[in-house]
């Protein structure tokens, strides 16, 4: 059953941005559209991926975000899947975006799925100072969910980076009448967003998630391993490490978007979503310049593959062991650190689109 529709509005067209972030995400025989600043009739998903804005209106003010796509947010019979892909540390939105669309193209899926990358900015973009009506975080706020800024560039209200993402899905499920299958993924910083959002999320439930090769997860309850076994760290441990069980690693300490949820509700909602985790298998070095090296992330394992599978493990413990009929893990070989090579492998086609994309073909773009 959908949520209800929002009050959220849509403002479409390209605003006025020259510089669009490439990353290291380039995608072959992908090209990035320029849209002209007028409201477009929607059309068939394409392989083209743009810039547009999305507005959300709060006790009578309007601030917005951007997001960077393969089509508009507005009604659009073909859409049946929406993939809402997070975006890395370096905000690399339609990097992420070329890449959905990569991986659609590969499973023959892309007619009909709308892939939409939120761009989370930071206080030293320059769009946060010189464009008023941007949301903006700190520099690793948006990653866990917090509160965006009014300092030091004011702003009317503030609201969580999550609380963007149920926006997004609320208006898709109001505008996209033959909407069938939402997949929220992420990689990396993104992978840590999805893994916290799925705990979190009263709107978006129904979902489906990835959560690939991020640097840290959230642990639901004060375990962790130590060897073979899942206790809670001994004394010695906890005096050399006290803040290891505070969010983001841990319960204490939530944000004001989980406080609301509560530590009983995260647990309980965490367990019902289906949640695929995808991990590179050369995703193993301890010394990666990237790697969350704090100590609070060093004892969920000594790398992202073995804090993926450590932390895929602990659920059991957590739940029981039919937690992993809903929450699958995926290792997949030849590969590190790298969003485009998980998503467009055979395992993560099959994750993000279904077991018989890992097999499709190559779709030509319009």
């Amino acid at each position: 059953m959908r949520p209800p529709a929002s009050g959220a509005l849509l403002a479409l067209g390209l605003i006025g941005l020259t510089g669009v972030l490439v990353g290291v995400l380039g995608v072959s025989g992908v090209t990035r559209g320029v849209l002209p600043p007028t409201f477009a009739e929607a059309s068939q998903p394409s392989s083209e991926v743009a810039l547009r804005s999305h507005v959300i209106e709060r006790d009578g003010t309007r601030l917005r975000i951007e997001y960077c796509g393969n089509g508009p947010l507005v009604p659009d019979p073909d859409v049946r899947r929406l993939l809402i892909m997070i975006h890395g540390t370096g905000g690399e939105a339609c990097g992420y975006a070329e890449v959905g669309v990569e991986a659609a193209q590969l499973a023959g899926q892309l007619h009909d799925t709308l892939v939409v990358v939120p761009h989370f900015i930071t206080h030293d973009d320059p769009a946060a100072e010189h464009e008023p009506d941007r949301l903006y975080w700190t520099r690793g706020g948006w990653k866990p969910g917090a509160n965006s800024r009014d300092t030091p560039y004011a702003r009317p209200w503030r609201m969580s980076s999550f609380a963007v993402v149920d926006d997004l899905v609320r208006t898709a499920d109001a505008v996209l009448p033959n909407l069938e299958d939402t997949v929220i993924a992420g990689h990396s910083a993104g992978g840590q967003f999805s893994n916290r959002y799925a705990a979190s999320t009263r709107v978006a439930g129904d979902a489906r998630f990835v959560v690939a090769n991020p640097s840290s997860y959230l642990y639901l309850d004060a375990r962790r391993f130590s060897g073979d076994r899942f206790v809670v760290p001994d004394e010695g441990v906890i005096d050399a490490c006290p803040e290891y069980d505070t969010y983001k690693y841990g319960m204490e300490g939530l944000y004001a978007y989980l406080r609301s949820v509560g530590p009983e509700r995260l647990r309980t909602q965490y367990g019902e979503r289906d949640v695929a985790y995808l991990l590179g298998e050369h995703d193993d070095d301890p010394a990666a310049t990237s790697l969350d090296t704090r100590c609070a992330a060093g004892l969920q394992g000594a790398h992202r593959l073995e804090r993926g599978q450590r932390y895929h493990a602990s659920l059991a413990h957590l739940y029981d062991a039919s937690i992993h009929d809903r929450h699958t893990l995926t290792t997949i070989p030849g590969v590190a650190h790298g969003a485009r090579a998980i998503y467009t492998s055979p395992e993560g086609r099959a994750v993000l689109f279904g077991p018989d994309a890992a097999t499709g073909t190559d779709e030509p773009g319009p």
